[in-house]
């Protein structure tokens, strides 16, 4: 008996829709009969170019769609919504392993990095964690892409409280590269413990602006020339992919693939 075996005997797999337990010896672990029938029914991959009103264009893939009007809702969207709540494995497997289907259909090289759009300071602080990262983590899994969390969400305002035209403003200044092994020390942003220890006999200035350029490279560095498949768990109008391809873009990114799992009627 191998491993993946005993452990699914004695931890049997749940239905990532309705969490009813999966039987071990099932082919299809993610979803129960039930919910793959009515899943195969409502999955429609689906590539839209999108256009802000500026001349930049680009085009967005979506697994399926994402009605926030409809109480019932899919598979999806009920997958969805249990991760926005909890970090379930068993879900954020289940999207990771639909948009790896669907990967097929993106010119992405091996050599390629993912990364996923960054959840709010406020959802984060909320929720405790950020459910689109589990979904890259196990994506980077998945396809044996490099995973590189190298984009922050600034802003305070929610995309979802905002109408169409105001959700490309509040977005276009809200994303941006990260910086490495940032600390925040009496109001001062610095790189690592030994650059505050250096700031004792040097200009605590000068450390901050040296140590910003040097860890902003270092992510830089991860992309730089490479293609970026950069997830979304729901796309609703494209604001944030643009934000967030612009931001990898001026970070050095050769070609920025965008893909949502779910994606609204105003996408």
């Amino acid at each position: 008996m191998s491993i993946e075996t005993a452990a699914n005997l004695l931890f049997p797999p749940k239905c990532a829709a309705c969490g009813k337990i999966i039987s071990p010896v099932s082919k299809e672990l993610a979803l129960c009969e039930k919910c793959l029938i009515c899943w195969k029914n409502e999955k429609q991959l689906q590539i839209k170019e999108i256009h802000s009103g500026t001349e930049r264009a680009f085009q967005v893939m979506t697994v399926c769609r994402y009605d926030a009007d409809d109480n019932y809702g899919g598979i999806g969207k009920t997958v969805l919504l249990k991760l926005k709540c909890k970090p379930l494995k068993y879900a954020a497997r289940f999207i990771a392993s639909e948009m790896y289907t669907a990967l097929e259909w993106l010119p992405i090289s091996a050599d390629t990095v993912i990364t996923g759009v960054p959840r709010s300071r406020r959802g984060i602080r909320e929720n405790g964690f950020d459910q689109v990262e589990l979904i890259a983590c196990f994506l980077s899994e998945l396809t044996g892409l490099e995973y590189v969390p190298c984009l922050v969400h600034r802003g305070n305002i929610r995309q979802k409280e905002l109408d169409y035209k105001h959700r490309f403003e509040n977005a276009a200044g809200a994303y941006m590269m990260k910086e490495k092994n940032k600390r925040i020390f009496c109001g001062l942003e610095y790189g690592t413990s030994k650059n505050i220890q250096e700031s004792n006999s040097a200009s605590a200035g000068a450390v901050r602006v040296s140590t910003s350029i040097k860890n902003r490279r270092k992510y830089v560095s991860d992309i730089f020339g490479r293609d970026v498949l950069l997830i979304d768990d729901v796309s609703t109008t494209g604001a944030t992919f643009e934000a967030c391809s612009q931001a990898l873009l001026s970070g050095g990114a050769s070609r920025v693939f965008c893909m949502s799992f779910a994606g609204t009627a105003e996408l």
